[in-house]
């Protein structure tokens, strides 16, 4: 049999592997790409900037209407999108339209981050680009930085992490990272924000078995994106593993923690939220739960009821109120 027609792997709507190597990859509405642009709508401008010329990675930025005073220093809320590693990008329709409402409501400055992807780039190259695109952030804090819109509006006492689903693990990764590392001056993770993470255990939790099958292409998933792992006990995906490093250690001051009702990774959200509870880790701890909703709902309908609460929940959770 042809092995450039024979599957290897496949996750339907995601990704098909052929044996040869091949790679396909569906979900039009995340392998398309939308322009930076000022929108109409919120006032809201965004712009691309190349970070690594020789990686490829770069970021989005997005800049609320300021107004004509000179306007506070703003939270600078760095971003990671969602697609099973596989997938997406800071320029993918959902990730731009969201961040756009999501920066006009809470007036901050957005930083997407654009990270390769698996299997062509296999973990932990999704990581240690993430780790990269956080520094150059961090790096402007001292005034430095060739980025205006950070250098002259961002408050570096003030930065926020998020992530949906696999972008919710690299938010869990660079967090960890935070706190083992020299921020240098002036630079502080005020909060931790995790969307349907993408966590897995070699047991399965109760919500991934509802699905039939769910649990064997999660799986089959992980191993596809990160082909040197030990399994699913794997500290990268199991942030609960002996070998996994403390909670203790999250470098930030809070974490919200939002789960959906009928995703099949809710339990596991759950289980990392009462790992940080029980890790001795001395911040805020929040838990947000979308009852009838599926995983990653919030994309497929932004203007739906429940999606517009979730949006308001990331808003509060920035602006501590």
């Amino acid at each position: 049999m042809d092995p450039d027609a024979e599957i290897q792997f496949e996750f339907p709507n995601l990704i098909r592997q052929y044996k040869s190597g091949r790679i396909e990859r569906f979900a039009f509405y995340v392998t398309n790409k939308i322009p930076a642009a000022a929108d109409p709508e919120t006032g809201v401008t965004s712009k691309d900037v190349v970070i690594d010329p020789e990686t490829g990675v770069s970021v989005r930025l997005f800049l609320p209407k300021l107004g004509d005073t000179a306007p506070k220093k703003l939270p600078i809320y760095v971003y990671f999108h969602g697609g099973g590693f596989v997938m997406g990008s800071a320029f993918d329709p959902p990730s731009h339209h969201y961040l756009t409402h999501l920066v006009a409501k809470a007036n901050v400055i957005a930083v997407s981050v654009d990270y390769r992807l698996a299997p062509e780039h296999p973990l932990p190259i999704a990581y240690e680009d993430s780790w990269a695109a956080l520094k150059w952030v961090m790096s402007h804090a001292a005034g430095g930085g060739a980025e205006s819109w950070l250098a002259e509006h961002g408050d570096f006492g003030a930065i926020f992490l998020d992530g949906c689903s696999a972008g919710g693990n690299i938010a869990h990764h660079m967090a960890l990272r935070a706190g083992a590392a020299e921020l240098g001056p002036g630079v502080r993770v005020r909060g931790l924000v995790l969307v349907h993470p993408y966590f897995l255990r070699r047991e399965p939790y109760p919500s991934e078995l509802v699905d039939k099958g769910l649990k064997e292409k999660i799986d089959g998933l992980w191993l596809l994106v990160c082909p040197g792992t030990v399994g699913m006990d794997d500290p990268l995906v199991n942030p609960l593993a002996e070998a996994a490093p403390s909670l203790k250690g999250l470098g930030c001051e809070k974490v919200l923690v939002c789960a959906a009702e009928k995703d099949g990774l809710k339990d596991s959200g759950r289980a990392y939220y009462e790992g940080v509870r029980r890790s001795g880790w001395g911040g805020e701890l929040e838990w947000f739960e979308s009852e009838g909703e599926g995983h990653a709902f919030h994309f497929m309908k932004m203007s739906c009821e429940k999606a517009l609460e979730l949006m308001e929940r990331t808003v509060k959770f920035i602006n501590g109120s």
